[in-house]
């Protein structure tokens, strides 16, 4: 009768789950769909492969499930997947040799080949079952993996490195850089190559061996091979490149550009369509064909009909540039090289808004940069120059007095958009007024390689611009007027007392705090200008360099370390993304508070290009060199004044729920208080920033009983309001 009452109730509490985000402390993966690898069926579920990820769809609702570190996977990267029936067991081999077994229950990690030392190149060119073992072909041998009890029980090797592999009938052949090798599989040694027995040789090397039926198939360049007795005949030629050979139960597949041919017996059957201009896989079900394709990601045909089923997902492995605006995240997957020569990427800006990726649509040559103002979305190209998105209109792509090559863009409270031109020889500094008219304007100093990049604007609209490849950063203050330059101010810091007291020269990143105070990341640690009134006073205002301790030690924060990216969150803390993970700092950068790399955590790539932060969710988002991960974080923007309406996630709290609860929409470092109808105090906490955390506990360690609980917030002032409720089942 009370939980009755208890769920009528949950009525009147404002927002529907349907808006909440991840919880406190938990990641997901943002890796793009594409390029597709292949495809497995694994019972009622389809598993598409890509270079970053995996998916499962199921194949009666097609409802998608994500697989990654997030998830309870131990890796990144598959190079190969295989089915067991038996154990209802995934198979997922790594290219850096790690094994995982994914079942329903669980996820079991096979570690051993990649803790194997020697060479490097561990990837697995096929999975192969044959009883309760899965044979995974390697450069050290195939690699026997029982499933059943979970270990590797044998490496079988013809004595060279084995690319590929395939079982027809008693037998098994390996492919070799010395041709294929054939043995009994009931043998009672095959880590002996004597047990190995060459086949006759083939033109070239083998690129895949596939075994259906009674026929076992070797690709040789675009040519496909079939056994006939104790030769090899000619069977698929003169017919384009072929981009695939695999087996399915009773048939072989192949791809050609623009389509997928079935094999059984003497039957041929073509599955074409412009979805498939480069496929790389496909496999069977009762329900149809499901087909994997390079460019266009997972195609299902049924009947005829060619569907594309592809996960939503970023347009690209998003390693650069992000940007968070009105609830939306914007991402880049181009870049440049430590030495500022651009990867060549080319891949439209990826948009992430409501749990949903979208992609721009327009291509963008490494876009470095990117800056939201004047109602619009503008993105900094290293090659293609400056482009404007606004809703509803076409991109447009301008190069300003000829320069291509934007790193730096900020636009200030007067809708100017400031923008640095990388390499110029002169005119480093761009502005964009809100009518549409360039100024360009040139640095009084001698910069290396010219070099100029993020450009950001402090709240007294001071620009500091970072000169990357030595040249330190740069501020400046355009006076009275943007055009006329008579009154510039302009200022040099660089390494060295007396000359701005960075950590190094070496400058890739700055934030600024919500004390106005400006972080310089550098090639050796953190500096930190508190004196942002007096820069352009003689001498008298130079970077302090946080000291962090550790026990009985301490040392300037992170004085061996590159900083690559720094960025503040709603509590004034600092996220840092170096080539040793990401780290959160404490306000003062006295603590070190948290640390991510791959070895703890999601993190797919221990180096950080770049962190952002959404405000409203305190969501962390680190752009790395295998691709963008996120995490809940506990700390959101606060606001100036407290209204009713804030968020609690998840509400109501479940009676087995043992997370952390979170409270958002708070005035800033608020106060709050949770209690019982009747007043009676449970817990007490301050916010960081906007947000509130409980752990479901009272000052006793015990969880309250179910009811409806008030949460109370106040301001510096004392001001104190009910801003909403919660319910709790126990």
């Amino acid at each position: 009768m009370f939980r009755t009452w208890l769920i009528s109730c949950l009525l009147l509490i404002s927002n529907g789950l349907r808006s909440q985000n991840i919880p406190i402390g938990q990641w997901r993966e943002h890796f793009p769909a594409k390029p597709a690898i292949g495809v497995t069926i694994g019972g009622d579920e389809v598993f598409y492969t890509t270079l970053q990820g995996l998916f499962s769809v199921s194949s009666d609702e097609h409802a998608i499930t994500r697989y990654g570190k997030a998830t309870g996977l131990h890796d990144a990267g598959i190079a190969a997947t295989g089915w067991h029936q038996g154990t209802e067991t995934l198979v997922i081999a790594y290219r850096n040799g790690n094994i995982d077994l994914l079942s329903a229950s669980r996820v079991i990690n096979i570690p051993d080949v990649l803790l194997r030392p020697g060479t490097p190149d561990k990837a697995a060119g096929t999975v192969i079952m044959t009883g309760d073992k899965a044979l995974i072909p390697l450069r050290d041998g195939i690699i026997v993996l029982d499933l059943r009890n979970h270990r590797i029980t044998d490496t079988w090797t013809p004595g060279f490195p084995v690319s590929t592999a395939a079982i027809l009938g008693p037998d098994i052949f390996a492919a070799t850089p010395q041709g294929i090798f054939r043995a009994p599989l009931n043998a009672s040694n095959l880590a002996d190559p004597g047990y190995w027995k060459p086949m006759p040789p083939l033109p070239g090397p083998i690129l895949s061996l596939a075994a259906s039926g009674t026929t076992l198939a070797a690709r040789v360049a675009d040519t496909i091979f079939r056994l006939q007795g104790t030769g090899w005949e000619k069977w698929i030629h003169d017919r384009g490149p072929i981009t695939f050979l695999q087996a399915a139960p009773g048939a072989l597949l192949a791809g050609l550009p623009g389509k997928v041919l079935r094999f059984r017996g003497a039957e041929e059957t073509v599955f074409g369509h412009a979805l498939l201009p480069s496929p790389t896989g496909a496999a069977e079900t009762t329900d149809g064909l499901w087909l994997t394709d390079r460019q266009n990601g997972l195609i299902f045909h049924q009947n005829g009909t060619y569907s594309n089923l592809t996960p939503d997902a970023p347009a690209g492995t998003i390693t650069g540039e992000l940007l968070i605006s009105g609830n939306t995240l914007r991402a880049a997957s181009g870049g440049v090289n430590e030495n500022w020569l651009p990867s060549g990427n080319n891949t439209p800006l990826s948009i992430f808004r409501e749990g949903e990726w979208s992609s721009s649509g327009t291509t963008l040559p490494d876009a470095l940069a990117l800056a939201a103002g004047n109602g619009a979305i503008y993105a900094g190209s290293f090659g293609g120059g400056l482009f404007t998105f606004r809703d509803g209109t076409p991109p447009l792509q301008e190069r300003p007095f000829g320069r291509e090559r934007i790193a730096g863009l900020a636009t200030d409270v007067a809708g100017n958009l400031w923008a640095s031109a990388f390499g110029a020889s002169q005119q480093h500094l761009l502005v964009k007024s809100k009518e549409g008219a360039w100024t360009a304007l040139n640095t009084p100093f001698s910069l290396p390689e010219n070099a100029v990049s993020q450009i950001l604007i402090d709240d007294l609209d001071q620009k500091w611009i970072v000169s990357p490849q030595g040249g330190g950063v740069l501020v400046m203050h355009h006076g009275t007027s943007i055009q006329d330059t008579r009154d510039d101010r302009w200022k040099q810091l660089l390494a060295g007392t007396g000359r701005g007291n960075l950590p190094s020269s070496v400058v890739y990143r700055l934030t600024k705090d919500r004390d106005g105070w400006i972080w310089i990341g550098t090639a050796r640690g953190i500096g930190v200008i508190q004196c942002t009134p007096e820069i352009f006073s003689a001498g008298s205002c130079e970077a302090w360099l946080p000291v962090v301790r550790n026990d009985n030690f301490a040392g300037y924060l992170f004085q061996n370390e590159h900083v690559l990216s720094l960025v503040t969150d709603g509590a004034n803390r600092k996220w840092a993304g170096t080539r040793n993970g990401a780290w959160l700092i404490s306000a003062d950068g006295s603590r070190i508070l948290q640390q991510f790399h791959t070895g703890n955590s999601p993190l797919p790539h221990n180096t950080v290009h770049r962190i952002a932060i959404d405000p409203a969710t305190g969501e962390v988002f680190f752009a790395t060199g295998a691709g963008l991960v996120s995490w809940r974080g506990d700390a959101t923007e606060g606001t100036d004044t407290q209204e009713p309406g804030a968020l609690v996630f998840p509400n109501p709290v479940p009676s087995r729920y043992d997370g952390v609860i979170a409270i958002r929409g708070l005035v800033r470092d608020a106060y709050v208080k949770i209690t019982d109808v009747s007043g009676k105090l449970v817990y007490q906490t301050r916010a960081k920033g906007g947000q509130a955390t409980w752990n479901g506990r009272d000052y006793t360690g015990y969880r309250p009983q179910s009811g409806i609980y008030l949460v109370l917030a106040s301001d510096e002032t004392g001001k104190e309001n009910i801003v909403t409720k919660l319910v709790f089942i126990r």
